[in-house]
C-alpha cells in the first residue's frame, strides 16, 4: 500500500496517520490548471490555504503574490491578521468564510499531525487574533466553499465576482477560482 493509500484508509477510519506532512507544491494536474487558464483568476492553495500557485489573471487583480515574508501567503493570516490586500468580500460572507477556514485549518491538522509548520500557524494565529482562538476552540465544520468577492477596478468600480473553492485530491490542493457573470 502506498503513503496516499494508507493516510486515506487512516483518515476514513477516524485515525490521524503516525507521520504526515502538508504537501506544498502543485501538482502536475494543478500546474496544468493554472497555466491553462489565461484569462480567469485562479490560485492554488494547499492544505494550510497558502497560496502555492497563481496565473497571471489572479496576480492582476492584486489579490497579493506571496512575498519574502513566511505568512502572507497564508489566507487564514491575511484574513485573521489584517493583511486582506484590495479583494473584500461581500457583507455577510466575513464571518462564513472565517468559520471555513478554521474549520479547514482544524481538519488538516487531523491529516498532518506532524507538520510542525501547520502546528506553528495555527498557534500564531490562536495568538494574534481573539476571533481565530474563539473559533478554534469551537471547532467549527466547513460548510460552503463559495462566496462573493469585491474587487477595486480603477475604471469600472467595484467590481462583484463569484469566488469558488475546488478541491484537487491529487497534493490536497484548493483552486479558487474568480468569476463574473456574464456582461
Amino acid at each position: 500500500m502506498s503513503r496516499a493509500e494508507y493516510e486515506h484508509l487512516c483518515t476514513l477510519a477516524g485515525y490521524a496517520p503516525v507521520e504526515g506532512r502538508v504537501p506544498r507544491r502543485l501538482s502536475d494536474g494543478a500546474r496544468r490548471l493554472v497555466d491553462r487558464i489565461e484569462s480567469t483568476p485562479v490560485c492554488v492553495l494547499d492544505a494550510t490555504w497558502t497560496v502555492v500557485g497563481w496565473n497571471q489573471a489572479w496576480q492582476a487583480l492584486a489579490c497579493g503574490v506571496p512575498s519574502l515574508h513566511p505568512r502572507e501567503g497564508n489566507i487564514p493570516w491575511r484574513v485573521f491578521v489584517g493583511q486582506g490586500g484590495q479583494v473584500r468580500r461581500s457583507p455577510g460572507d466575513d464571518a462564513r468564510f472565517q468559520r471555513l477556514l478554521v474549520a479547514e485549518l482544524h481538519a488538516a491538522s487531523t491529516r498532518y499531525p506532524a507538520d510542525e509548520d501547520l502546528a506553528s500557524l495555527t498557534a500564531d494565529l490562536q495568538r494574534a487574533s481573539s476571533v481565530f482562538a474563539e473559533l478554534w476552540a469551537s471547532t467549527p465544520t466547513a460548510g460552503q466553499h463559495d462566496s462573493r468577492m469585491l474587487v477595486p477596478h480603477e475604471d469600472l468600480g467595484q467590481i462583484a465576482l463569484d469566488c469558488d473553492t475546488v478541491h484537487i485530491p491529487d497534493g490536497d490542493l484548493r483552486a479558487v477560482v474568480f468569476t463574473a457573470d456574464p456582461g
